[in-house]
Parts: C-alpha cells; structure tokens; sequence
C-alpha cells in the first residue's frame, strides 16, 4: 500500500509543477498541459486515497467468523474436526461389506 500513495504524491508533485509551469506555456501546449494537470490531479489523488483507506482496513483488528463448515457445532459442544481414528475408508471395501452382512 504504501508503493501507491507514493506513485499517488509523485504525480500530485508532477500536477502541481505543470501548474507552476502553466502561465509560460501558449498554444498546444497549454492544452496539453491542462489535461496532464487533471489526469496527473484525479489519479494521483485518487491513489493516495485509495492506500489510505486500505491502510485503515489493514490497522482494524481482524474479527473471527465461526466455522462454516459445520454450522451450530460450537452450540452442541461437538468439535469442529474429525478426530483422527479409523473410518471405513481405511479398510479395503470386502471387510466393510462383510460386517454389514453379518
């Protein structure tokens, strides 16, 4: 954030010297030089806005959202993961097919 607020003061800088600059110029150049103000001005300034207020995001402290992976498991005190431990899935499918049967 801070490389765009200042890219964001480098072209303010740059506008405002084209402003300093303005009463010598005549003809195209004048122009010329009346849209770089403005474009340099609303980009520069919109930069240096933007990496302030993503600055400010940044400093706020970071508020945890409950799991979304198993709604109302904090409620009924079970635990959000899976214990580890054996599961079906370890046995080859004839073992688990047997114990079904019988």
């Amino acid at each position: 954030m801070a490389i765009y607020s200042m890219a964001g003061i480098y072209l303010l800088f740059m506008a405002y010297n084209l402003v300093k600059e303005l009463p010598y110029t005549s003809g195209n150049q004048r122009i010329l030089s009346i849209v770089f103000i403005l474009f340099f001005g609303i980009v520069g300034g919109g930069m240096v806005v933007l990496s302030l207020i993503q600055g400010y995001k940044l400093s706020q402290p970071q508020q945890e959202e409950p799991s979304k992976e198993l709604p109302g498991a904090e409620e009924q005190g079970a635990p959000a993961e899976e214990e580890p431990g054996e599961t079906t899935e370890d046995f080859p499918k004839e073992i688990v097919e047997d114990e079904k049967n019988e």
